[in-house]
């Protein structure tokens, strides 16, 4: 069997015996393996043959991985390397004069950037235990233990996946590249105030399981046969949520960024094969979610009844009301996992509806609010204006002078009075007290 790669390039079965990836090219035929050297870099075969009876240039035209970068190629061997913004990779290219039936093979040597050593596996872990002491701790230690030990299981189940593959350089590249966001997703939890404050129960796989059929066959006009078969994930479906494989393996389009199950193996004429897959089931609406949801659209609701957007206030509810509720139902239906999938994709739609609802809902109450305190100042104001009586006559008790009359006038007179009998009889008991002394 054959499939067509990005470039348009046939991939061809590989012979007996040899462990590598051949590419056939139409102009001719190029091929590549990858060979690799231990603890070191990673050898790209290009073989350039010309098939032509003639001698004849034979053009060269290789992509190489996405994920090797500029700094990631050590020798081109002789050809020419160039990034093209198409392929969004980097192409080596050049030509070479074969005589017939003759062909040369090219070496292109990259780093082994497809790998998981143990320092990158020991560093990973640091972090996760330095996180642990300076945000785990700091909220429920108990739950943060277990937050610890589901980040360091996540990450022993990435590293025995990448040691899966054993001597297979082709198979570590598919783990690498399938596992490379989960490691991403690792440090960022390691990361965050938020994992570290989460309900470890929250975080469990889910454990209902649903079925993705897959049914092959060789048709009766074909002889037996080796088929190749490849079958692409759902996009929500994370590697470690397949449960049965079925002896599939698992790789990893880097071209659409989706996992895909593969396997190869011998068909009888006209027989056919069916297969169950067991994934977890990914595909629903979190309860929790569509609970919060309500009770913030109960909360709004509540909140502008006997306003003037009490009617419009009970009409956004219902709406909302009336797709939280269709979700709940629908999510009780078993269903084939393609029906399963569709119903999810309408739910997830039907949940986004209903939060635009509540956040209309949440508006008008913003509203309503910015009235009320709008209101309390203006009565405030009311206040204050109708005090104005109360100025006016305090102005006209304290702002004026009294006028003198004959009784403050008797008033200082006594004060005066009383001053000078005091300072005349401290004078006299003062030159009394000095004759004293004399004596």
């Amino acid at each position: 069997m054959k499939a067509n790669n990005r470039n348009g390039v046939k991939i061809d079965k590989k012979p007996a015996g040899y462990q590598g990836i051949f590419f056939t090219l139409a102009f001719g035929m190029c091929a590549f393996a990858f060979v690799p050297k231990v603890f070191s870099d990673v050898i790209i075969n290009v073989l350039a043959v010309n098939g032509a009876p003639e001698k004849r240039d034979t053009p060269i035209r290789f992509v190489l991985p996405p994920d090797v970068k500029s700094k990631d190629i050590v020798d081109t061997d002789g050809l020419s390397v160039e990034y093209d913004v198409n392929e969004g990779a980097y192409v080596a290219q050049g030509a070479v004069s074969l005589d017939p039936k003759a062909s040369k093979t090219f070496r292109i040597k990259v780093k082994d950037i497809w790998k998981l050593t143990p320092q990158d596996v020991e560093a990973l872990k640091g972090e996760i235990n330095e996180a642990y002491e300076k945000l785990g701790k700091i909220g429920q230690e108990n739950n943060a233990d277990i937050l610890k030990q589901q980040l360091l299981d996540r990450l022993d189940f990435v590293v025995a996946q990448q040691n899966a593959g054993g001597s297979s350089v082709e198979k570590r590249i598919d783990s690498f590249r399938i596992y490379r966001d989960r490691l991403e997703g690792i440090k960022r939890e390691a990361l965050s105030v938020d994992y570290w404050n989460s309900d470890p129960n929250e975080l469990k796989p889910k454990e209902k399981v649903v079925l993705m059929i897959i049914e092959a066959e060789n048709p009766a006009t074909e002889s037996k046969r080796m088929i190749e078969e490849k079958y692409y994930l759902p996009l929500e479906v994370k590697p470690e949520y397949v449960v049965n494989r079925e002896d599939f393996d698992i790789k990893f389009d880097e071209e659409k960024g989706k996992p895909y199950l593969y396997k190869e193996e011998e068909f009888e004429s006209g027989q056919k094969k069916r297969y169950e897959i067991g994934i977890r089931d990914v595909w629903h609406v979190d309860e929790k979610d569509i609970q919060y949801l309500n009770e913030r659209a109960v909360y709004a609701k509540d909140f502008l009844k006997e306003s003037r957007f009490e009617k419009t206030a009970q009409y956004l509810f219902e709406r909302c009301d009336g797709k939280l509720k269709e979700i709940t139902e629908s999510q009780k239906v078993p269903r084939q996992i393609l029906e399963h999938i569709s119903a999810y994709r309408n739910n997830v739609a039907l949940f986004a509806g209903a939060r635009k609802d509540v956040e209309d809902l949440e508006k008008l109450v913003a509203i309503y609010r910015n009235e009320l305190e709008k209101t309390k100042v203006k009565n405030v104001l009311q206040k204050v204006s109708s005090l104005k009586s109360v100025s006016d006559v305090s102005d006209s008790l304290f702002k004026k002078k009294p006028k003198m009359n004959k009784t403050w006038e008797w008033v200082g007179w006594i004060v005066m009075f009383v001053g000078i009998y005091t300072v005349i009889h401290f004078a006299i008991w003062a030159m009394r007290s000095a004759g004293r002394k004399k004596k």
